[in-house]
């Protein structure tokens, strides 16, 4: 039987638990429809979206790259030495981010069995009123790392 509502799952888990590999599982398995905060988070700062203007107007032109978008590495640098500067991002990001999370639910939850939202941030950000269940993807520290490393050309420095 069918349900009216596709039921909500949170996704969460540290970089590297291997929820990308668990959601598509779930994805194929259970009629789901994936919904990933990263994406939408850097979908909203591209020019004409959302984000892009309140984004140039706090962190200055400098953050632009040669075709004139939001280069993620440099608002790193600028944002994640600066505590304050990182909450005002945060503050113009995560609500676009959120209302846009929103929308996708709204859309497609009568065409999916299940939408599963995958977020780092999700219980921080309190999804909990948007979500009917949480999952963690849960990784040993060790195989993280490795991936990470595979997958990402990420390094151990000292």
């Amino acid at each position: 039987m069918k349900r009216n509502n596709a039921l909500v799952i949170g996704v969460t888990g540290g970089v590297g638990s291997g929820k990308s590999t668990a959601l598509n599982i779930l994805k194929d398995k259970y009629n789901g429809f994936i919904i990933k905060a990263d994406d939408l988070g850097n979908e909203v700062k591209l020019k004409g979206h959302v984000c892009f203007e309140p984004l140039l107007e706090l962190l200055g032109k400098e953050v632009l790259d040669e075709n004139g978008e939001i280069d993620k590495k440099i608002m790193a640098q600028m944002i994640f030495t600066d505590e304050e500067l990182l909450f005002e991002v945060n503050s113009i990001i995560h609500p676009a981010v959120r209302s846009e999370i929103e929308s996708l639910i709204e859309k497609n939850k009568k065409n999916f069995d299940y939408i599963f939202t995958e977020a780092a941030l999700l219980c921080e950000a309190d999804y909990f009123p948007i979500i009917n269940a949480l999952f963690e993807v849960r990784t040993d520290k060790d195989i993280r790392i490795k991936r990470l490393m595979d997958n990402r050309c990420y390094s151990i420095t000292k």
